[in-house]
């Protein structure tokens, strides 16, 4: 997963590097979010510019799904995760 979100961010556009002149006023684009899927387990995964904190959302059973249309924010506070003091690592704990 993470390879994958490594290579996604090379292609980003960084907000404010693509300026588009239209008429009177000049549009701003920029990367606002990246998404991959995993199509295996059936799993989006997405962080947003604002907030790179990796995000999934897992659909399940079709035969479970409500009627209609489901909304799902992105939206979040970015959160930052305290380091853990450790004076032993289990066999594997301590890899990506």
């Amino acid at each position: 997963m993470n390879q994958l979100y490594q290579l996604l961010t090379a292609v980003n556009t960084p907000k404010g590097s693509l300026r588009i002149n239209q008429d009177d006023d000049t549009l701003v684009a920029w990367t606002q979010y990246t998404a991959g899927y995993d199509i295996k387990k059936k799993i989006l995964y997405a962080f947003t510019y604002d907030n790179r904190n990796l995000r999934s959302l897992t659909w399940g059973d079709p035969s479970e799904w409500k009627d209609g249309i489901s909304y799902f924010s992105f939206i979040s506070k970015e959160t930052a995760e305290p380091f853990e003091a450790k004076d032993e690592w289990s066999e594997g704990e301590n890899t990506i």
